[in-house]
């Protein structure tokens, strides 16, 4: 028994542990706001998570980076550069970096080329990165003056101030028309999934190994990245239980269960991590055995596609608890 619940706390940790990976592919999500100002200018404001960005000044932001540009072209900076930077630190300090026409780039970004061939996105870019309030933003454009009025914080702020679209969307294209500046569309990666899972292994039923299998139908929910996040499931699990009778097949009892569960993808990526609590009742073909109409509680763990892991708690007795712990393999 206390080897169990050794193994179960180290298995919670496990987990706590895994919950700060994250795959490369999915750090790179950026919630994108793609606002045309017109046919030549086009601004793109990215954040990891657009729900914790409220207010931008972006506004002010481009002014200061207009005075900084005068004043790096009144000292001999190339008018012609084709990649600008302008960096504000944590603190506030501001940097402005220029790349020229002969700068040989070291290193392909094939995730930038998507997104600039995607959204149509070509000319000079000035790309801004505020560190302070965390996000950046892209701007094309052929003269950087003509943003100097074009109210862009207003623009932002139809996608800032609406949590419901900020909550189920990762991407918001803005426009204008006669009103003003306008949201043209929203978009979101959704994947729910219905699944059927099957699986067999053993189980250790206090000090009996015992054969295991079952099956789970699992309803898969995803987020607007579509990353899964949240799992419920309807499952069935069965044992082979030795009876009395040695070396004897006929006197074999079978012990199942039904149950139902949540889980919760511990990874936060597109590799799932599941992690979750389940509750069944054990019904067993002997009703005379002890486990015969008890009741189970599971925590489950699926750390990969090929192994899942559940330990469970059965009361069967006043101040009297039995443990069991399965080792499955999907397919």
């Amino acid at each position: 028994m206390k080897l169990l619940l050794q193994f179960a706390l180290a298995l919670l940790c496990l987990i706590s542990t895994s919950s700060n990976s994250q795959s490369i592919s999915d750090s790179q999500l950026r919630d994108t706001v793609f606002v045309s100002v017109d046919k030549n200018t086009k601004v793109l404001f990215l954040s990891l998570d657009i729900m914790e960005v409220h207010d931008v000044a972006l506004d002010s932001i481009i002014n200061l980076l207009i005075a900084d540009w005068k004043t790096a072209l009144s000292r001999g900076a190339d008018k012609e550069s084709i990649h600008n930077y302008y960096i504000i630190s944590e603190s506030g300090k501001r940097r402005l970096k220029l790349e020229t026409p002969d700068f040989i780039e070291s290193d392909f970004n094939v995730e930038l080329e998507r997104k600039e061939l995607e959204l149509g996105l070509s000319g000079t870019c000035f790309r801004i990165y505020n560190f302070q309030d965390k996000y950046e933003c892209w701007i094309y454009i052929d003269d950087l003056e003509k943003l100097q009025n074009a109210q862009l914080d207003n623009a932002i702020e139809i996608v800032l101030g609406n949590k419901k679209i900020k909550r189920k969307n990762y991407r918001f294209d803005i426009g204008k028309d006669e009103r003003g500046w306008v949201l043209l569309n929203q978009y979101r990666w959704v994947e729910d999934l219905l699944e059927f899972e099957a699986f067999f292994g053993v189980g250790l039923l206090g000090s009996t190994w015992s054969p295991a299998n079952g099956y789970n139908l699992n309803f898969t929910f995803t987020n607007k990245y579509a990353i899964p996040f949240f799992r419920l499931k309807l499952g069935y699990k069965g044992y082979v239980i030795p009876g009395k009778e040695e070396n004897s097949f006929s006197g074999l009892s079978y012990l199942n269960s039904g149950d139902i569960g949540f889980m919760m993808n511990a990874s936060g990526s597109r590799k799932p991590k599941w992690f979750g609590l389940s509750a069944g009742v054990f019904n067993a073909t002997d009703t005379n055995y002890y486990l015969h109409k008890k009741w189970r509680i599971s925590i489950e763990s699926q750390l990969d596609s090929h192994l899942y892991i559940t330990f469970d708690l059965i009361p069967v007795a006043k101040k009297k608890n039995f443990a069991a712990v399965s080792f499955l393999i999907p397919f």
